[in-house]
């Protein structure tokens, strides 16, 4: 697995730079947030990955997440949850014959946005009747400094409230 946060792959050049690059890594399923995708390049960048993505669209210039997946990866997609806002892809999933749920989030800059999207990842996640043997995988920017002497560098790095829901 990889995560990354792209800062935009709309150009022709710096999507197929990273396309080859993730097809030489190892890694089978890909995180990428900041994409800045929309309905109308979809199919284009289906046909230009060797296997499976999913989306959330932002805006030509901002956010947007997307999965892909690998083309050799034994992958049984289940269901697939997204927001409007380019901000959470949630897939549920059997990847190797094994269960489980694939969360790719782009959270907001903002605490007291944050407060509520974290809520409302966990309120989509409690819908989904998650089986008991199944494992989550939780990716992507977070935008917060979970713990500041691993994290944080330099400046005044604190906690923000929005990691207490997390």
């Amino acid at each position: 697995m990889l995560s990354l946060n792209a800062w935009g792959i709309r150009t022709f050049e710096k999507r197929k730079a990273l396309f080859q690059w993730l097809n030489k890594d190892k890694a089978d399923i890909i995180f990428l947030q900041e994409t800045y995708s929309t309905p109308d390049v979809e199919n284009t960048w289906k046909s230009q990955w060797k296997g499976d993505l999913y989306f959330a669209h932002g805006s030509e210039h901002s956010r947007g997440v997307l999965i892909l997946i690998k083309e050799r990866l034994n992958f049984e997609l289940k269901s697939c949850t997204h927001d409007n806002e380019g901000r959470f892809t949630i897939l549920k999933a059997n990847v190797q014959e094994q269960p489980f749920i694939l969360v790719n989030i782009y959270a907001p800059n903002k605490t007291s946005e944050q407060s509520i999207f974290f809520q409302e990842i966990q309120t989509v996640l409690d819908s989904l009747n998650i089986e008991a043997e199944c494992d989550i995988i939780i990716g992507g920017d977070f935008n917060v400094i979970l713990n500041p002497e691993l994290d944080g560098l330099g400046g005044k790095p604190k906690l923000k409230d929005s990691v207490k829901i997390i």
